[in-house]
């Protein structure tokens, strides 16, 4: 008996030695992977559009390596019962934004777009564990990236019937599932893959931390056919309270507004009307320089939000146009890349720049000071 003690304790060690060298190997790759990313985004921001592209590429390699490393971090915390769940407040709109941005790089030449639905009524911000949401989410859409050629991945939000709780779901238009993979769809190390495209396996235990984590957040996730038996749907279901902000004053305080959206990034143009529909403003968002000027030629807008880097054009020759425009709106000037007021000519300044990201504090300081700034004038 007691050589079996012992042999039980070495064998406890053992496994507790490999479960803290994992930890701390993980722990060491993030580091690395971290700065990647940093890199990758700045060059985004200052070269050409065919090296943006390259940055993009870069940016999604390591994110998709960063999900490995937290997909064994996350495994070997639930296996010694350490996961820590972090509540923060976070919008819903943004989360799925960021999994969108990540992920559309990893398409490339595939006839697929990356799509986000939000149910009028979601909330716009809850509290919870923004970080494992978005983990689960990077693994399903990625998932459905890589087994889907044609059509598109919807990621949709939405209010459950029971208070507080959200349910996420992503659709595809892919190969779908055999009735033989469905017993085995969330264990650990079986690819739900394997029995239809071997040569896109993945490591296995994405779905299966899925499950877990979600389980730990109080949740429960599934999978149904997407409409007419075409691709796979795979959903989740946790508790998000939504927070009642104490911008409501300030939002209420602001008149309802005409809005004018130019941004050549679909979800963030969709995000962006989202959070200002939310605030109660009428909203119409154009995809290019072009279709924005003959909207504002056509229809009168309070206030303007530009992006810097248009496609098309600058975002400050867009500006300089809208001047011209009578009666015209205030213009925000929107971009991730710094920005150098005092190196255009006046003409082509806005009356204010805001830095992308951006939450619904700073969307609601800027709206205030450009009517300020426009009702003074007037």
């Amino acid at each position: 008996m007691d050589r079996l003690r012992a042999e039980i304790s070495r064998a406890d060690a053992a496994l507790q030695q490999k479960q803290e060298l994992v930890t701390n190997l993980t722990h060491d790759f993030k580091a690395p992977l971290g700065a990647i990313l940093a890199h990758a985004a700045r060059l985004k921001t200052e070269l050409s559009p065919e090296m943006v592209a390259v940055g993009g590429n870069i940016a999604f390699q390591a994110e998709e390596l960063l999900a490995m490393v937290g997909d064994l971090l996350d495994r070997a915390a639930l296996d010694a019962g350490t996961l820590n769940v972090r509540e923060e407040r976070f919008s819903l709109a943004g989360l799925v934004v960021s999994v969108i941005d990540a992920l559309t790089p990893g398409i490339g030449d595939k006839t697929l777009t990356l799509e986000m639905a939000m149910h009028p009524d979601a909330p716009r911000i809850v509290t919870g564990d923004k970080r494992r949401v978005r983990r689960v989410l990077m693994n399903l859409a990625g998932n459905a990236i890589k087994f889907a050629d044609v059509g598109e991945v919807t990621i949709e939000v939405a209010p459950c019937e029971q208070t507080g709780w959200v349910r996420f779901s992503v659709t595809d238009d892919g190969p779908g599932l055999s009735e033989a993979m469905l017993p085995h769809l969330f264990q650990r190390f079986v690819p739900p893959e394997a029995t239809l495209l071997p040569d896109r396996l993945g490591h296995g235990l994405g779905l299966a931390i899925c499950k877990d984590i979600i389980g730990e957040l109080g949740g429960h996730i599934g999978w149904s056919p997407n409409i007419e038996g075409r691709g796979s749907k795979f959903w989740f279901e946790i508790p998000l309270p939504e927070v009642v902000s104490a911008l409501s004053d300030t939002k209420a305080a602001l008149r309802a507004k005409s809005v004018l959206v130019i941004d050549d990034n679909p979800a963030f143009r969709v995000l962006l009307g989202e959070m200002l529909r939310a605030m109660g403003h009428d909203v119409i968002v154009c995809s290019s320089g072009a279709s924005g000027l003959a909207t504002a030629r056509e229809k009168h807008f309070d206030v303007a939000f530009v992006d810097l880097m248009l496609l098309d054009a600058s975002g400050e020759d867009v500006v300089l146009a809208l001047r011209a425009v009578e009666p015209g709106p205030a213009i925000v000037l929107i971009s991730a890349a710094d920005w150098d007021n005092g190196a255009c000519s006046v003409e082509k300044r806005p009356d204010a720049f805001l830095a992308k990201p951006f939450d619904a504090t700073e969307l609601v300081a800027v709206l205030a000071t450009v009517s300020g700034d426009r009702n003074t004038s007037g």
